[in-house]
């Protein structure tokens, strides 16, 4: 049985779409795929209440790691056991959850990031969250420009 919520959530992340040229819901829609391939990859480990540990990976630290630029790093403050993602011209004690450059190419407010991350807390595994990511995301996103990608299919 899935996580899938009935929320208000899908609708209001419709409105953002309404605002999107379709350049810009392509571009949203290849980088939400992007993230839901690694998380299916099995190239990461699965955790929770962490972005990153040396465990693993909640589903917004995988977002980082493969969205990661030049001059971004991983950090651990002293006796911390978690990392933390920071951008390239920010310190540590400027960042917290998912970087907005990140947000960004991911078309993700804060509150959608939180609504992932608390799947991913629900979550044994990634599965959940990548279908959750497909379902109030790409999918409404792809059904407004007319796109049905067949990768879907093999989610």
């Amino acid at each position: 049985m899935g996580i899938f919520y009935d929320a208000d959530f899908s609708e209001a992340n419709m409105v953002g779409i309404y605002n999107m040229t379709i350049l810009e819901k392509r571009e949203r829609v290849e980088n939400l795929w992007k993230w839901v391939i690694a998380l299916k990859s099995g190239k990461y480990k699965h955790i929770k209440d962490s972005i990153r540990t040396c465990e693993g990976y909640d589903c917004c630290g995988v977002a980082c790691e493969i969205f990661k630029e030049e001059g971004d790093e991983w950090a651990i403050e002293d006796g911390e056991l978690d990392y933390i993602f920071v951008p390239k011209g920010l310190t540590v004690g400027h960042c917290f959850g998912l970087p907005q450059k990140i947000l960004d190419k991911l078309g993700l407010s804060p509150k959608d990031e939180q609504f992932i991350m608390e799947i991913n807390d629900k979550s044994d595994d990634f599965d959940e969250v990548a279908k959750s990511i497909i379902h109030y995301y790409v999918k409404p996103i792809e059904m407004s420009i007319g796109v049905f990608n067949m990768q879907r299919e093999m989610i």
